[in-house]
């Protein structure tokens, strides 16, 4: 499921927010014709908190150029959309909208307890030691000739994010299960990267492997790795 919904330090706390590029994206309106709503009423908006904003980079046929986007918090995200016009493709996006912020403020809480603290600790160790094995394969695939190697920092990176579910930089948002997967997939990494090390198993090969079991792992329990 795409993420609609984010989560914003406001005075040293985490808020759930949304953004007016991801309600444009979201109801296909023009990302400029949601940001004028939002200024037409802000008055009204600003009831329920100050509407911050951000510039926020986005490529364009005539290059890279600054969007400005405005901020919501739940409340005001809830004001903005009964603003828009009811149709198929703004229904559904009003009901995604509304069980994210409901699981976001949920794993808000979660993020307090000591489980998750517990979790977190345990990913980080374990992220550290994969990353650990990843050095060793890259310099393990540019011994074997690879022009490229560095690349796979990224590409193990990018295999995880897809057994997980989540986009690039999403990891501190996820959930105490969630990071023990990610603590259990980074084991099985680095176990099957040191074994084609060992093995002298091409560098091209190892990485393959590497998908090939994952897949496997994922649909033992019912979850397909996204393309």
């Amino acid at each position: 499921m795409k993420e609609l919904v984010i989560v914003k330090k406001v005075n040293k706390k985490d808020v759930p927010v949304t953004t007016t590029k991801i309600i444009a994206d979201e109801v296909g309106k023009s990302h400029r014709s949601i940001y004028l709503l939002v200024e037409k009423f802000k008055s009204d908006f600003e009831i329920f908190g100050r509407v911050s904003s951000q510039m926020t980079p986005f490529d364009t046929k005539g290059g890279q150029q600054n969007l400005k986007i405005y901020i919501l918090n739940e409340q005001q995200t809830t004001l903005l959309i009964t603003y828009l016009r009811n149709n198929e493709r703004v229904r559904e996006f009003k009901i995604k909208l509304v069980q994210q912020f409901f699981e976001m403020k949920e794993f808000i809480q979660q993020k307090q307890t000591d489980e998750w603290k517990g979790a977190r600790e345990d990913t980080k160790k374990f992220n550290r030691t994969l990353t650990d094995a990843i050095k060793d394969f890259v310099e393990y695939a540019e011994s074997q000739g690879s022009k490229s190697y560095n690349r796979y920092y990224k590409i193990y990176a990018d295999l995880v994010n897809k057994c997980l579910n989540i986009e690039s930089g999403n990891r501190n948002n996820l959930s105490s299960d969630s990071m023990r997967d990610q603590t259990f997939i980074s084991k099985f990494l680095e176990k099957e990267i040191y074994k084609g090390i060992t093995d002298n198993t091409n560098y091209k090969q190892i990485y393959q492997n590497c998908k090939h079991k994952v897949e496997y792992f994922m649909e033992c329990f019912g979850l397909k790795l996204k393309a």
